[in-house]
């Protein structure tokens, strides 16, 4: 059973292999791995990938994961979403945009997001605030690129479902996945 923005679906759990628990191995042992190993899914270290991309193109990379019969389920992480000046937060939208096309290439449902921390001074609504503003504009650019907006946000309670919805983002890609701050 699986429960997504308050609908519940029956559908087969899914044995995911997360290319973090890796370390430094490169992105080829990792697919090789969750592949001998029976895992249905992986979850790609975006930085690993982007090793990979520098002598193979993503068709390699596509072909390399259908070789190993897995299909991807993440791509992790576009770090420090929020609280970016105008310069880091255009390198956050390019990375959303090649991420996503990544992801659209490998059929690759989510993106993993990861917020930085606010400024010490900031209040609880303005983080919130910052952070669903940077979210909304990440989902323009993802679609840009992709069918859906494939985003996850991780560490981040209590968004950015309902307040992207109110902007018409109402995709089944996008959650908010939270964890005690």
């Amino acid at each position: 059973m699986v429960i997504r923005e308050g609908e519940v679906t029956e559908e087969p759990m899914q044995l995911g292999f997360n290319g973090a628990t890796t370390m430094t191995s490169p992105f080829e042992t990792d697919v090789q791995i969750a592949g001998q190993a029976g895992y249905d899914v992986l979850e790609i270290t975006a930085t690993k990938l982007d090793k990979y991309l520098q002598s193979h193109s993503i068709a390699d990379a596509r072909e390399l994961v259908d070789a190993a019969k897995l299909k991807t389920h993440a791509i992790n992480s576009i770090e420090k979403i929020n609280f970016r000046d105008p310069e880091g937060r255009a390198e956050v939208l390019e990375r959303t945009r090649q991420l996503a096309e990544y992801a659209r290439t490998l059929d690759c449902p989510w993106l993993v997001s990861v917020p930085g921390p606010g400024p010490t001074e900031a209040q609880w609504n303005e983080i919130r605030e910052n952070t669903v503003m940077n979210l909304r504009d990440m989902c323009d650019a993802a679609e840009s690129h992709a069918s859906a907006s494939p985003l996850s946000s991780w560490d981040f309670p209590g968004v950015p479902c309902g307040q992207l919805r109110k902007r018409g983002k109402s995709s089944k890609r996008l959650s908010a996945q939270t964890w005690a701050l």
